[in-house]
């Protein structure tokens, strides 16, 4: 009897510490993510600016060590026409470079304690190691890069490479092999026929996400144009730099107990709504969209707008601007039905069912979309502000309070962070003709609801999830 009743006092004690922890959390800043978290300011810098190399430094701590060491290697391929010799060489040059300039990249990850890894620089220095393998193409029957270099069909030249070309390359290891094998953080591959060049690079994503990939791959861009040589005109990578999903929703900001919280405090709610209503319901298709069809979205939602209504209302909303944000976001709420509040968070498992779980989920690849559907973006707009005007009265830290209702009775999408492909190789009469992301490692599934992205060249930002 005692033993029930210290039980019950025990239950009382940790309902109340998770009511009082609904109620006052607050988003730090500073803890953007589980990822955020461990890229803290203690962590020293390793600009190349500052001349600072650090032999250690903790990457990730906690249940977000957990996340990476499942995770394989970001990693994508790309298609140029316009290669040369002289390409080659500084293609060659600039990844070099490149480990030069980021010394993170030359390191290896290693588990130092229990859910806490570690990186340490230089353990495959630039001057001894090549980064950059250069590849033979296979004596294969049937379509040479050349000739895919001239195909208009993206679905066509992403099957080819699928199947003909795709093992040459290395594959995307899981973070815990690195660990095992220790093995590099970094790699590049580079095969030509002709004036056609097919190079991938991969990233372990103990490094970083999607947008540090093409942070990268900028960089390497930057470094060819200027025969493989540093210069202060070349931006360098905040390492330390807090992940910044490339569209947010509000609120901007979520802290550590917020997430937890959406996993159930208190009495396990939360995680029950959300096993029911998530993973019940998984949406395993990848979010494909670019410049060209955000813009013809943004048409089709004025003309929708309106309709047969020619009130002085329905003009309004047909005319009122629409932003490429708008358009994307009401495009994840439409595909998530009865979420009341997105999470980007690192604990996102969208995958088709053929592919063990944890054999992917970075979050530059795969975002729980069901189909490139939005509707009516101005209630979503409308709904965001209505819930800043909610806590205009607030101080500024008190603003980054989240609402505690969709915690506790609603549902929380998690969504991964996106980025934009911006970044492409620039260099004399190189152009790009198609860049897919490979991130599994059991290779990619090309079933047909996989939609390559559109050619890169003259579009300014494609969205891959």
């Amino acid at each position: 009897m005692l033993s029930l009743l210290w039980l019950i006092l025990f239950l009382q004690i940790q309902s109340l510490n998770g009511f009082k922890r609904l109620f006052c959390w607050h988003a730090d800043p500073s803890t953007r993510s589980t990822r955020t978290r461990c890229r803290s300011s203690s962590v020293p810098s390793i600009s190349i600016n500052d001349n600072i190399k650090p032999e250690h430094y903790v990457v990730h701590t906690g249940r977000s060590a957990d996340m990476i060491k499942r995770s394989p290697a970001l990693s994508g391929i790309t298609l140029c026409k316009g290669w040369s010799p002289s390409a080659t060489d500084a293609f060659r040059r600039a990844v070099q470079a490149c480990v030069t300039k980021n010394p993170i990249l030359s390191g290896h990850v290693y588990e130092k304690h229990k859910k806490e890894l570690w990186i340490q620089t230089g353990t495959f220095s630039p001057e001894s190691h090549e980064y950059c393998k250069l590849l033979q193409p296979p004596s294969i029957t049937g379509p040479s890069l050349s000739s895919m270099a001239k195909d208009d069909n993206d679905s066509q030249i992403l099957n080819e490479l699928m199947t003909r070309y795709l093992d040459l390359f290395d594959s995307s290891e899981l973070t815990s092999e690195q660990i095992n094998k220790r093995l590099p953080l970094f790699a590049a591959s580079l095969m030509v026929e002709n004036d056609v060049a097919l190079f991938s690079m991969k990233l372990s994503h103990a490094v970083g996400d999607g947008v540090t990939f093409f942070e990268i791959l900028k960089q390497v861009s930057l470094l060819m144009s200027n025969d493989g040589h540093d210069s202060p005109t070349i931006p360098c990578i905040e390492w330390n730099h807090p992940l910044k999903p490339t569209h947010e929703f509000y609120p901007p900001n979520f802290s550590d107990c917020d997430i937890e919280i959406s996993y159930g405090t208190p009495f396990l709610l939360g995680c029950v709504k959300n096993v029911v209503t998530q993973y019940g319901r998984r949406k395993p298709s990848v979010f494909l969209i670019d410049k060209n069809k955000i813009s013809t979205l943004k048409r089709k939602f004025r003309e929708d707008a309106k309709g047969n209504d020619y009130s002085a209302a329905a003009t309004a909303t047909a005319t009122a601007p629409v932003s490429s944000n708008d358009v994307i976001t009401s495009g994840l709420c439409q595909a998530n039905v009865g979420a009341d509040l997105f999470v980007f968070t690192e604990n996102v498992r969208a995958l088709v069912d053929d592919i063990p779980r944890n054999a992917g989920g970075n979050f530059l690849w795969e975002i729980p979309v069901r189909r490139e559907v939005c509707v009516q973006p101005e209630r979503l707009r409308g709904f965001i502000q209505a819930q800043q005007q909610q806590y205009q009265h607030m101080d500024d830290k008190q603003t980054q309070q989240l609402p505690w209702r969709p915690f506790l009775c609603g549902t929380v999408a998690r969504v991964t962070s996106l980025a934009s492909i911006t970044e492409s190789i620039v260099y004399k009469d190189v152009k790009t003709i198609f860049h897919s992301p490979l991130n599994s490692t059991d290779r990619p599934c090309t079933k047909p609801d996989l939609v390559p992205c559109q050619p890169l060249v003259g579009v300014s930002q494609c969205l891959l999830g």
